[in-house]
């Protein structure tokens, strides 16, 4: 949280005394977030079926599939700049000559999961289903020819 809240530059919502506390944690979670394809967790393989609900009229499994991950540009912007008004402690504004208010855009590359939902007839194991994965390599291909 605290890292968030300097990102966002609201370091002043984080008291004084969790913020020298943190700071610890803040440094250990910039190295992890610096290079997340160390992670044993996330860097393994991840696809996998995972069984939600049988229908028992039609005997069909609904299943939630990860096909793995993309990673996407995105640029953050505001559409239409914001108004910004600063206040003393009591939440009296302060006279706009006292302060600055800079906007930016940015640009990150966010990890997204490539997940589907769909009905089928036989259940895949892990192993089952990365072989069905690299058989028909497109999420496409790959649901289609599901059973």
């Amino acid at each position: 949280a605290s890292v968030v809240a300097r990102q966002l530059g609201m370091e002043k919502i984080v008291p004084d005394d969790l913020a020298a506390r943190a700071e610890p944690a803040e440094r250990a979670f910039r190295d992890w977030s610096a290079d997340r394809r160390k992670d044993a967790d996330l860097a393994g393989d991840l696809r996998m079926m995972v069984p939600v609900y049988i229908d028992p009229a039609n005997g069909r499994i609904k299943v939630w599939v990860l096909l793995g991950w993309t990673q996407q540009d995105c640029e953050i912007a505001f559409a239409k700049e914001p108004k910004a008004i600063a206040t003393d402690a009591s939440g009296k504004p302060l006279d706009s000559e006292q302060y600055n208010v800079f906007w930016s855009s940015s640009s990150q590359t966010l990890a997204t999961p490539v997940v589907a939902e769909v009905y089928v007839t036989q259940l895949l194991n892990r192993d089952e289903f990365r072989k069905h994965c690299d058989a028909y390599w497109t999420p496409a291909a790959i649901l289609a020819n599901l059973k």
